[in-house]
């Protein structure tokens, strides 16, 4: 992003920034490498990932950390054969 600063008769500063998007293929080397160097200015950078598409075109189901520990445990103690 490139960024301008323009004044006005010395009293006003007017801020115009400049976007850019592009689409890097991070599945080659290339693409890894140029996506680390842009990661290397964080002020001027900001990088999203889109979230991943499962095999039917869906978004795939995302996990909290309770709702995993809760499922880890509810097997550990079915597997173990403990109660409470």
């Amino acid at each position: 992003m490139n960024e301008y600063l323009v004044c006005l008769h010395n009293h006003f500063k007017v801020k115009f920034i400049m976007e850019v998007t592009a689409k890097i293929n991070i599945s080659t080397p290339a693409g890894r490498k140029i996506v680390r160097e842009l990661e290397k200015h964080k002020k001027l950078v900001k990088i999203t990932y889109p979230i991943s598409l499962g095999e039917d075109g869906k978004t795939e189901q995302t996990y909290s950390v309770e709702e995993v520990f809760e499922e880890l445990d509810t097997k550990l103690k079915k597997h173990y054969g403990v109660t409470e």
